[in-house]
């Protein structure tokens, strides 16, 4: 169903933006994803924020409608699939995307 896919794009962005924003608050990194995203728009560092959320949610539920998409293609969905794929993207994020 689409809009179950739209809603989990828009909550597991909602998550991940939160988990970082609260790690920077943390101390615990100094990437700041949105900013990052933002910045490469403009050179205002308030606008960059801004822009930068507006992005980084929109990518979100680019992901998702992918997801999705891949999903209605193999004709499988769940909970363990989901996560698979998710740990999967995580990992390439984590790794060859940020290095």
């Amino acid at each position: 169903m689409i809009w179950g896919a739209l809603v989990g794009g828009l909550v597991g962005t909602l998550v991940l933006t939160t988990m970082l924003r609260a790690a920077s608050e943390l101390g615990l990194t100094r990437m700041d994803i949105p900013f990052l995203l933002g910045s490469a728009v403009t050179g205002d560092r308030v606008r960059a924020k801004a822009i930068g959320y507006a992005l980084h949610f929109g990518f979100g539920l680019i992901f998702a409608f992918a997801y999705y998409a891949v999903f209605t293609v193999i004709d499988e969905s769940g909970f363990l699939l989901g996560a698979l794929f998710g740990v999967v993207h995580a990992l390439f994020a984590g790794s060859a995307l940020v290095n």
